[in-house]
C-alpha cells in the first residue's frame, strides 16, 4: 500500500519512507519542455531555463506555468518570465483554472496551529535563505529549545526544509508565500524583521576589531547572544556568502539605517578574512541608500569603510579619494571619530605607496585626536603604522619608540600590523 501526505506521517508504521523533493534544474527544464513542446523551448532556451528557475522545482508550479503557455499561443516564454518578475506577481502568475500554487500553500498553512503560523510568517522575513535556530528564536523572542521544536514541527509539515542538521530553509516559492501572509500582520512583521537585522548588526559589531568606540551611533549590542567575539565570528561564518545579501534585504525592506549599520559593522570582519569583494558589495549597497538613512554619520563612516576595503584591494587612488572625502566631511560635520579614522587611513595609504614622510603628520594627528576620544583602535594601528614608517626609512630607534608606545595600548584582537597597511 502507498500512503501519501502533505505532512510527514511520523506516527504511521512503514517499511520505507520517501520524501519527494523539488525537481532539480535539469529535470525541471525537461518537464517544462515536455509540456510546451521541444520546438517552442528550443527557440528560447535561456528563457525556458529562467522560467524553470522561477518555478523552483515543484511539479505543480511547472505544470501550471506550462499550461498557461499552452493556452497563450501568442506569448513567448520570455513574456511569462517577465510577468513573474518580483515576489508580488510570482504566485499570482502560477494559477490556472482552479489550480494554483498559492492555494496549495494556503491549504497547508490553514492546517497549522497558531504558534506554527506565527513561526512560518517570521521565517519568510529571515534575511538569509538558510538559517539556524538563533535567527528565528530572536525574531520570535523564544528560547532556542522551543524554537527548535517549532522548526522541526514545520519540517514535518513539509513547509520547511532541513538541508543538514541544525540548518533550515524555505523553498523559494514557500518563502514568497510566507512573506505574503506576513504582510497581513504588519506590526508583528516589522518587529520580527528588525530583530533579525539587529542580530546581524550585533554580531558584526561584537566581532569587529574596531571595538565599541568604533560605532558611536546606532543600537548598542546590549543583550547580544554572543558571549565572546569568537562566537559571533563563528555564527557569521555559518552564513557564508549570504552576508552581503543581508544588507540588500534591509535596504529592500526600507530599513536604510540597518543596511548602513550592518555594512559598516561587517567591514572589519570581511577585510580580516580577505573577503574584500563582499565588503565592497555590502558597502556599495548601503551607500546607494544613504539618502533614506536618518543616521547622518553613515555618509562619513561608509566612505571610510569603503576606503579601508579599497586599500586592501590595492586600489590606492580610489582609497585616497574616499578617505579625503571622509576627512573633509567629518570636519564640516564635526565628527572627530571619523576624522581620526580618515587621517589614519591616509597615513596608511602614504606608507603603502612609498611616501612615508607624508604619512607622519596624518598619523600623528590621528593618534592625538583619537586619544582624546578614548578610541583604542585608531591610535593602536596608527602607532604601529608610524613604527613601520620609521622602520622602512631605516630609522630603527624611531621605529622602536613608536612600537613601544603602541604596546601598552589595548590593541586589536589579532594583530595591529594588518589593520592599516596593505603592503607595497
Amino acid at each position: 500500500m502507498l500512503v501519501a501526505g502533505r505532512r510527514r506521517l511520523a506516527d504511521l508504521d512503514a517499511d520505507r519512507r520517501i520524501t519527494l523533493e523539488p525537481l532539480a534544474s535539469g529535470d525541471a527544464v525537461s518537464l517544462l519542455t515536455h509540456i510546451i513542446g521541444e520546438e517552442r523551448a528550443s527557440r528560447e532556451p535561456k528563457a525556458t531555463h529562467q522560467l524553470a528557475g522561477l518555478c523552483d522545482g515543484p511539479p505543480l508550479a511547472l505544470r501550471i506555468a506550462g499550461s498557461r503557455l499552452q493556452n497563450r499561443g501568442a506569448w513567448t516564454v520570455e513574456c511569462l518570465v517577465g510577468r513573474m518578475a518580483g515576489d508580488e506577481h510570482r504566485l499570482g502568475e502560477l494559477s490556472v483554472g482552479d489550480r494554483s500554487v498559492e492555494a496549495a500553500f494556503r491549504l497547508s498553512y490553514d492546517q497549522l496551529a497558531p504558534e506554527q503560523q506565527r513561526g512560518f510568517r517570521a521565517l519568510g522575513l529571515a534575511p538569509t535563505v538558510e538559517f539556524d535556530v538563533l535567527t528565528p528564536a530572536t525574531m520570535l523572542d523564544l528560547p532556542s529549545y522551543d524554537t527548535e521544536r517549532l522548526l522541526e514541527s514545520l519540517v514535518d509539515t513539509s513547509l520547511v526544509q532541513e538541508p543538514r542538521p541544525g540548518r533550515y530553509r524555505l523553498h523559494d516559492l514557500v518563502r514568497v508565500y510566507a512573506r505574503h501572509v506576513a504582510r497581513a500582520a504588519s506590526d508583528e512583521a516589522a518587529a520580527a524583521r528588525r530583530a533579525a537585522l539587529r542580530l546581524y548588526l550585533d554580531a558584526g559589531r561584537v566581532t569587529s576589531d574596531w571595538g565599541s568606540a568604533g560605532f558611536p551611533t546606532g543600537p548598542r549590542p546590549a543583550g547580544a547572544p554572543f558571549t565572546r567575539w569568537q562566537d559571533a565570528e563563528a555564527w557569521l561564518d555559518a552564513a557564508s556568502g549570504e552576508l552581503a545579501d543581508v544588507v540588500g534585504h534591509a535596504a529592500a525592506l526600507g530599513e536604510a539605517d540597518y543596511a548602513c549599520w550592518i555594512a559598516e559593522a561587517l567591514c572589519d570582519y570581511f577585510v580580516r578574512q580577505g573577503r574584500y569583494q563582499e565588503s565592497q558589495t555590502a558597502l556599495e549597497i548601503a551607500l546607494a541608500h544613504l539618502d533614506e538613512a536618518t543616521d547622518q554619520r553613515m555618509a562619513l563612516a561608509l566612505r571610510n569603510a569603503l576606503a579601508f576595503t579599497s586599500m586592501f584591494q590595492r586600489r590606492y587612488t580610489q582609497s585616497r579619494t574616499l578617505f579625503t572625502e571622509a576627512l573633509h566631511l567629518s570636519r564640516r560635520h564635526h565628527e572627530p571619530g571619523e576624522e581620526a579614522r580618515a587621517l589614519a587611513g591616509l597615513g596608511a595609504i602614504d606608507l603603502s605607496v612609498g611616501e612615508g614622510d607624508r604619512a607622519i603628520p596624518h598619523l600623528t594627528a590621528a593618534v592625538d585626536l583619537s586619544k582624546r576620544l578614548r578610541n583604542d583602535w585608531v591610535p593602536s594601528v596608527a602607532l604601529v603604522t608610524l613604527g613601520l614608517v620609521h622602520q622602512f626609512g631605516q630609522r630603527n630607534e624611531g621605529a622602536l619608540s613608536w612600537r613601544v608606545m603602541a604596546t601598552p595600548m589595548p590593541t586589536p584582537r589579532r594583530t595591529a600590523d594588518r589593520a592599516c597597511w596593505a603592503g607595497p
